[in-house]
């Protein structure tokens, strides 16, 4: 368990023999080294294999969290880390990632932002 979420993981298809190189990615949003080292990623972390270069929280959510007709019908292809500073789960966890239109994330950002001033204001208020 991590995060109050149980662990599964799946394995990257490579097929470097680098010790270093990741070769399983978790739904808690972590990576295991083919040495046995298990890390926490961000929203930087790549890992490359087939001579291509991806970003671990896209192939966390290809795997985990496929999409649904709708995500297709509405052109969802970006991938959004819903909260920026998740507290209880890592950045990359699948609970904090989503599917969603470029008009979305702008427009989920703002709301966020509007709803933070709004509870700041009802504080000074209260």
């Amino acid at each position: 368990m991590v995060n109050g979420q149980k662990e599964i993981w799946f394995r990257v298809p490579t097929t470097a023999n680098d010790s270093r190189r990741v070769i399983a990615l978790s739904n808690c949003g972590r990576a295991m080294r083919k040495n046995g080292e298990i890390f926490d990623t961000n929203y930087y972390t790549r890992i490359k294999f087939n001579n291509k270069s991806y970003h671990v929280y896209r192939l966390i959510i290809e795997y985990f969290k496929p999409k649904t007709e709708d995500d297709i019908i509405k052109n969802r292809n970006i991938v959004d880390h819903i909260t920026h500073n998740p507290v209880e789960i890592g950045i990359n966890d699948i609970r904090n990632l989503r599917w969603c239109t470029q008009r979305e994330n702008c427009n989920f950002e703002e709301i966020h932002k509007n709803l933070y001033v709004f509870f700041q204001l009802l504080i000074i208020v209260l």
